[in-house]
């Protein structure tokens, strides 16, 4: 059963742009309302969508995802619904763990940043526990399953996340050992091509120590991750060299939510490397949870806008950029409101928002296979001013 382990992160279709039926308006006109006054909205929008899917009513999956992207139209303070979608996965394969393919190909690939197909995979393997041996043998499906395939011609943000699936993944299947984990991804990250997934590979390994998404998570890692003070976590980071040390570094952002959401204390948080490029890694990264809360959750462009001028020259460009592909990313139907940062960007950074305009033309060509999915990509480089459009047109070959 292992030899034919885990073809992680398959995510080729989207939520079909067909018109809701009505009971599904009904349904969120339903929950839009019961939310309306709760405390924690996000959770009280999670709760409702998945008792959707338990009986009596038992919706699809596909139903939970199209209600999902009703929602996130109507309130756009729920973007962050990546753990929805992760036990919207997991629900579904516990339907029929050998299904867990079908599963991961059916869920959206451009909403929810990816959860779905993660919530898949996990809910067929989260039991298996893989003896050294069998570890050795599951790498060797680990080199080409995430790469493109006569059945499968993944984007290139699709093949960047299954790497970072089968990070996640490792821990699960060496019951939570960093050091075998780290291997698995230096071991399948270089490909052929020259194309290197090491780097993903390992931030997923960290990102399952600092961010559990449930309980079983939580018990998984509960006696390796460290205590949330930056002494601990410098503590525990410090063990390791190179890119997962860079990595472990990174991913402890949640534990510092507070201060990274001040210039200075970001600036201070991407400080544990002097080396300028991996400290714009760094500010890249910790951009996607503050663009969704600035952005999206408070709905404050001009909160942002201070935020990254009030930055150094050589980071404040990449603030507004990595917002702009944060927005996109968790749901590609949002390019409005992600050139609308880089409109920002061009109005009052010291570079005329070109950064911004030239990561997002890019950002298209990568969430894109841009010779199957041609349609969705023009319609994502229509919205571009017109220098801007015509670049990014120019990405089809």
């Amino acid at each position: 059963m292992f030899i034919a382990c885990i073809s992680v992160l398959l995510f080729i279709n989207q939520v079909k742009n067909i018109s809701p039926s009505p009971n599904l308006t009904n349904y969120v006109s339903d929950i839009l309302s019961k939310c309306k006054t709760a405390q924690y909205k996000d959770q009280c929008y999670k709760d409702s969508i998945l008792r959707l899917t338990d009986p009596p009513l038992k919706l699809s999956m596909q139903d939970a995802f199209k209600i999902t992207d009703l929602i996130q139209q109507q309130s756009t303070s729920y973007m962050n619904c990546h753990d929805l979608a992760h036990q919207l996965g997991v629900k579904e394969t516990q339907k029929d763990p050998n299904r867990w393919k079908d599963v991961v190909s059916a869920c959206p690939t451009m909403m929810c940043s990816n959860g779905c197909a993660h919530g898949a995979v996990i809910g067929r393997y989260k039991a298996d526990y893989l003896s050294d041996e069998q570890i050795e043998d599951v790498k060797k499906e680990f080199l080409d399953i995430c790469l493109p395939r006569s059945s499968w011609q993944p984007s290139d943000a699709a093949v960047y996340n299954c790497h970072h699936g089968l990070g996640h993944l490792s821990m699960y299947i060496t019951r939570a050992d960093i050091s075998k984990s780290i291997q698995i991804c230096k071991d399948i990250g270089k490909k052929p091509n020259g194309r290197d997934y090491t780097q993903t590979c390992i931030g997923g390994v960290f990102m399952s120590i600092f961010q559990p998404l449930d309980t079983d998570d939580s018990a998984l890692i509960a006696k390796i991750a460290p205590a949330k003070t930056k002494d601990d976590v410098d503590t525990f980071c410090n063990r390791f060299t190179d890119i997962p040390y860079r990595a472990c570094h990174r991913e402890s952002w949640i534990y510092f939510w507070e201060q990274i959401q001040t210039p200075k204390g970001l600036t201070e948080f991407c400080e544990f490397t002097s080396d300028i490029k991996e400290q714009k890694v760094c500010y890249s990264q910790a951009m996607s949870p503050i663009a969704s809360n600035f952005v999206l959750k408070e709905n404050n462009l001009s909160k942002l806008d201070i935020f990254c001028r009030s930055l150094s020259p050589e980071f404040s460009a990449i603030c507004f950029a990595s917002a702009a592909r944060r927005i996109v990313q968790i749901n590609a139907h949002f390019i409005d409101k992600a050139l609308s940062v880089c409109n920002l960007a061009e109005k009052t950074s010291f570079e005329n928002g070109e950064t911004c305009y030239k990561v997002l033309t890019n950002y298209g060509s990568w969430i894109y296979n841009i010779h199957a999915q041609k349609s969705g990509y023009k319609e994502y480089c229509s919205q571009f001013p017109p220098i801007w459009k015509n670049k990014c047109l120019s990405l089809i070959t």
